[in-house]
Formats: structure tokens, C-alpha cells, sequence
């Protein structure tokens, strides 16, 4: 009997808490920004890529951009190029979920921009990059 007033007691503890932090999720106040970026951004070139090809991949709309490109460049030189090239263009490094993923963001001014970079290494002389870079307004339901 004790074990389940005690059960009891820690579900309905549980309940209470889980309810108050969804309760102050939803009071949050979120704003868009009121800045508007001044230039649009653009893929950067990589000065060493070859093969580079736009991919086109269905249902991503009008705003996103993709290319695939192949360099005899190792992995560590494209992403120091990157990482310099986007944030001299107010990116920043939002997340790196994988050892060949990177993900560069930009949400201070609208639209917002979105780079994620992946760079495989395929030999010893060869590196396939793949680039998406996608770009919206600030929406809020």
C-alpha cells in the first residue's frame, strides 16, 4: 500500500511539473527581427573545387540552393575556408551534429540563412563537398 502512495504520489508530482514548464514554454516571448540584412548571401566559391554541379532536390522551394563539388583539398582546409568566408558574412557555426556535417546560421536580421556543409572525404586526394544553403522570412504561429 505504502509503494503505491508512494507511485502516486511521484506521478502526480511529475504531472504538476511537467505541466507548469509547458505552461511557461508557451508564455514566452518570441520576436522577430526588425533588421533586415543588407546584401543577400550567396554560396561562396570554393577556389579549389572541380566537378561542381547545382543539385535540385524536389519539394524544397524557391528558397534553398544546393551544390555538390569535389576538391583534392582535405576536409579540415574546406571547413577553415567556410567557417572564415560565413562568418565574414555574419554567419555562425550553429551546430555540428557529425564529423562531416556542419551547420552555420544567421537569425539577427531577416531573412534568415541557414549553410549546412558537408564534407567527405572520399581518398587521400579527394574531398566531395555538399552545400545547402537555404533562406526565409521569421514565422511564428
Amino acid at each position: 500500500m505504502r509503494r503505491y502512495r508512494l507511485l502516486t504520489f511521484s506521478l502526480l508530482l511529475a504531472a504538476v511539473f511537467s505541466a507548469t514548464l509547458l505552461i511557461a514554454y508557451r508564455q514566452q516571448a518570441y520576436a522577430c527581427p526588425t533588421a533586415t540584412r543588407a546584401t543577400a548571401l550567396a554560396i561562396p566559391s570554393y577556389p579549389h573545387a572541380q566537378h561542381v554541379m547545382p543539385l535540385h532536390l524536389v519539394g524544397d522551394g524557391d528558397h534553398v540552393q544546393h551544390i555538390q563539388f569535389q576538391t583534392t583539398d582535405p576536409p579540415p582546409v574546406v571547413i577553415a575556408f567556410y567557417t572564415t568566408q560565413l562568418a565574414a558574412a555574419g554567419l555562425s557555426a550553429a551546430e555540428h551534429p557529425s564529423e562531416t556535417v556542419w551547420r552555420f546560421g544567421h537569425t539577427e536580421a531577416q531573412p534568415f540563412y541557414s549553410f549546412d556543409l558537408e564534407v567527405t572525404s572520399q581518398t587521400i586526394q579527394s574531398t566531395t563537398v555538399r552545400i545547402r544553403l537555404w533562406w526565409g522570412a521569421c514565422l511564428l504561429a
